[in-house]
């Protein structure tokens, strides 16, 4: 009990961390908000593209996926309480992180401390990044401020999670109300 009161309240401080006050962006209402909510409101939102509940890491010590020598490819994956949603060529899980802006160009809101817990999904400048079966929407790929090429899904920054530690697993699903598996 007392292990999972201790995970609950690293998890609130980690989540803390990756608040979009903590990157320097405008406070709720500010300029970049309403054009994130202008450009949502355009494409319809965010819609389908998540939903569910989180669920608890299952280790104590996250470790960022080893997703770097999997091909560069989006596939999709299903459980029975989420539904169909993407993962990477290795099968690791991909988030959205509501705050960011979708669409194009996409622009990423989770630098340091959020991007060490939330790994933004990056390849090679002008990497091809395949579709796999079930993946229909178009996938891109933009320049993050730090240099390096993240990919995006239909506009969306994609993100995986140091708190999954396998394939499949969706751990960063619902946490802080803000991280959610992107749905195909």
């Amino acid at each position: 009990m007392l292990r999972s009161f201790a995970l609950v309240a690293a998890a609130a401080l980690l989540v803390g961390a990756c608040s979009a006050s903590a990157y320097g962006s405008p406070a709720p209402g500010g300029a970049a908000t309403s054009a994130a909510a202008a450009a949502s409101s355009a494409s319809g939102g965010y819609g389908s593209v998540y939903g569910g509940t989180s669920s608890a890491p299952a280790s104590a010590a996250p470790v960022a996926p080893a997703s770097a020598g999997a091909a560069p490819e989006l596939r999709t994956a299903t459980s029975a309480s989420l539904g169909t949603y993407l993962t990477d060529g290795a099968g690791w899980t991909l988030y959205l992180y509501k705050p960011d802006h979708v669409g194009n160009p996409p622009i990423s809101n989770c630098t340091g401390s959020c991007a060490a817990l939330w790994p933004p999904y990056t390849v090679a400048p002008g990497t091809h990044v395949a579709a796999g079966p079930g993946v229909g929407g178009t996938i891109t790929t933009f320049a993050r401020a730090d240099g390096s090429t993240q990919v995006a899904y239909k506009g969306i920054p994609l993100y995986h999670y140091a708190g999954d530690t396998a394939p499949g697993q969706t751990n960063g699903q619902g946490v802080g109300g803000i991280w959610f598996v992107v749905k195909p």
